[in-house]
């Protein structure tokens, strides 16, 4: 291709090796060609036209007294529909438009522009114009297929097992290359949880985008119990049910689970130094040494919670009446770690905010509520599928 024609460059590449593809990289030239009338170069269109005119059983060949004052197609098009088109069907198309637009069709309602010796053959501004429209055209495209490959991805995963479906299989099934997979996707466990992860960000969320005059820890709180309800009653759907069986049974979500895990951490770690800032609210003895403490405690205590119910639910009961039960818990156990951060107007280092403080508070609601606590640990290291 040409200048500009980036989106078909890979097809030059391939045409050394496979003759079959050498006459659509000819046929993508000369539509490129058609479209870009260079002055001083009338013999390299009118070679351009002619090809145009063969390959697509057509009439005679097009007309050349005048350029189109634009394109019906661009290479903008072509590369909007890569993702969903073969790309030799695209190129026949793109050249089968460019061929109607210098022929002139009246029914296509084209106006030429004459040129003679004195004229200059130049891109007409709409093409321009084309190209900056079609923008949002290539990203409702790439966000549909993008949607599509995922959608039938999560069905395969759920039907076979993770660990049994390629990415091959995924791109049979969706219609679509393997390329194609891999350039909304980088791996197959970004293809199961994609969508599936809103507790990595929502508490880092919940604080930075509190009301004002909310405590940063009471939006926390409010956010972790309301998300220990929802995870609990979602047991109750097939999809809630199929999803935490396919992740039990692959190690290699888990271990990528527990990537996502530390990532929620960290950016509730972040949240929090941003939210202690004197300037706007009054913040702990140590900020830097009781924010990843928070993060670590709150999450895991949050995960220990729901991942204990699932025996319960397994054995039939109510999701309902237990998300309720289960979510009274949260509230209470995360109030008491609240109150052990509380700033207040006056303390010492070892006092009722100081990090010394908040490490004994956390053991010593452990020793209390060990059914609920008592696998903290277990579940930052190992957390549950469906647990946020």
């Amino acid at each position: 291709m040409r200048c500009g024609a980036g989106p078909l460059r890979g097809l030059r590449e391939e045409a050394a090796a496979d003759p079959a593809t050498a006459p659509v990289v000819a046929l993508a030239d000369a539509a490129y060609e058609a479209q870009h009338p260079v002055r001083g170069e009338e013999g390299r269109l009118h070679r351009a036209l002619e090809l145009l005119g063969v390959p697509l059983g057509t009439a005679a060949g097009p007309e050349t007294e005048g350029t189109p004052r634009a394109w019906r197609t661009t290479v903008a098009d072509v590369a909007a529909d890569l993702d969903v088109i073969d790309l030799s069907v695209l190129v026949e198309s793109w050249a089968r438009a460019v061929h109607e637009d210098w022929s002139g069709d009246p029914a296509i309602g084209k106006q030429r522009n004459s040129f003679g010796p004195r004229r200059a053959i130049t891109t007409f501004c709409p093409y321009a114009d084309t190209v900056g429209d079609l923008s949002g055209r290539r990203a409702r495209k790439k966000a549909q297929t993008r949607e599509h490959v995922r959608a039938v991805a999560q069905r395969l995963f759920g039907e076979r097992g993770f660990d049994t479906v390629t990415i091959a299989d995924i791109a049979r099934e969706a219609d679509v290359a393997v390329q194609t997979v891999f350039n909304h996707f980088a791996t197959k466990e970004e293809l199961f949880f994609d969508g599936r992860t809103p507790w990595v960000d929502g508490p880092a969320a919940a604080v930075c985008s509190r009301a004002p005059g909310v405590p940063a820890l009471s939006a926390l709180r409010i956010h972790l119990v309301e998300t220990v309800r929802a995870h609990v009653g979602s047991y109750s759907t097939p999809e809630g049910r199929c999803y935490l069986a396919t992740l039990e049974a692959s190690d290699t979500l888990r271990v990528q689970e527990r990537e996502l895990v530390h990532e929620a951490e960290r950016r509730l770690h972040a949240a929090l130094l941003e939210a202690w800032n004197p300037a706007t609210e009054a913040a702990p003895a140590d900020p830097e040494a009781t924010a990843p403490l928070v993060a670590a405690i709150w999450l895991a205590a949050s995960r220990s919670l729901i991942v204990e119910q699932r025996a319960q639910l397994t054995a039939g009961a109510d999701p309902a009446q237990v998300a309720t039960i289960t979510a009274g818990r949260a509230d209470r156990m995360l109030g008491e770690l609240e109150k052990t951060v509380e700033p207040a107007p006056e303390r010492h280092q070892t006092g009722a905010g100081s990090p010394r403080h908040l490490a004994s508070a956390g053991t010593a609601i452990g020793t209390r509520t060990s059914s609920t606590t008592r696998s903290t640990c277990s579940a930052v290291i190992a957390p549950s599928p469906a647990a946020m």
